[in-house]
């Protein structure tokens, strides 16, 4: 059987267990690399008291943190080095102008020259045209072609960006309809919004099983939709040898 004095050493080695502070070495991510863990040396570490211990001694001071330092490729505050970092991204011999895209306006008057034009609002993809939805749209005849973009300026960087690959190019494009056989459109109709009145038309491509609706186009101007409809017409008309109303 244990001592009385034995008892006590164990009952103090269990207390000064549970209830002493338990230490933990702490350490700085930015501070010197050559430092050890826990500060300079001779520095006392860091304690921790333990939860629930009772122990209400203070902890011993902690070392201070260094300063976050900043990555050696942030700007200084009030520097400017824009002009550095395009210049450094920018491919060799290319002036600064094309690689900001900004094109000649005499390429962009040449990538319009001859072809007709103009915006609306269409229904292009399946979302839209499931929930009904109308966006601002450029469309654009392009011989046998009838492309369709989401703004004009998605057209000017499609003929004139020269750094794009083909898939970036043609991703841009956001439909193209081949004018041919199987291609017709119906009557401009009008409808009622909540505030306004849209007149509007559908392209369809007519299949073995049925019409398939290819885009619709709106616009509060019956005359201009009447137009768009118009050239349609006239490019199915020299492309099949069929006549169109």
């Amino acid at each position: 059987a244990p001592t009385a004095q034995g008892e006590e050493q164990s009952k103090g080695l269990r207390r000064t267990t549970a209830e002493g502070p338990m230490s933990v070495v702490t350490f700085d991510p930015f501070a010197d690399p050559e430092a050890p863990l826990g500060g300079p040396v001779g520095a006392e570490p860091h304690v921790v008291t333990a939860f629930g211990t009772g122990n209400t001694s203070p902890p011993s001071p902690t070392v201070p943190s260094s300063p976050v330092r900043k990555p050696s490729f942030d700007l200084a505050e009030g520097e400017d080095h824009a002009e550095d970092t395009a210049a450094a991204s920018r491919p060799t011999g290319i002036p600064a102008g094309a690689a900001a895209g900004a094109p000649d306006a005499s390429a962009v008057s040449q990538i319009f020259l001859g072809k007709m034009y103009g915006e609306c609002r269409a229904r292009i993809s399946v979302r839209t045209l499931w929930f009904k939805v109308w966006k601002p749209c450029f469309w654009l005849l392009d011989g046998r072609d009838l492309l369709v973009f989401r703004a004009r300026s998605d057209y000017i960087d499609y003929k004139l960006n020269p750094f794009h690959e083909k898939d970036a190019r043609e991703y841009l494009v956001k439909k193209r309809v081949e004018l041919s056989h199987g291609i017709r459109c119906l009557p401009v109709t009008c409808k009622r919004y909540s505030s306004e009145d849209l007149h509007h038309f559908t392209v369809e491509d007519v299949r073995d099983y049925g019409p398939l609706t290819v885009v619709k186009f709106a616009h509060e101007n019956r005359a201009l939709l009447e137009d768009l409809r118009s050239c349609i017409n006239r490019i199915l008309s020299l492309n099949t040898g069929e006549g169109h109303p």
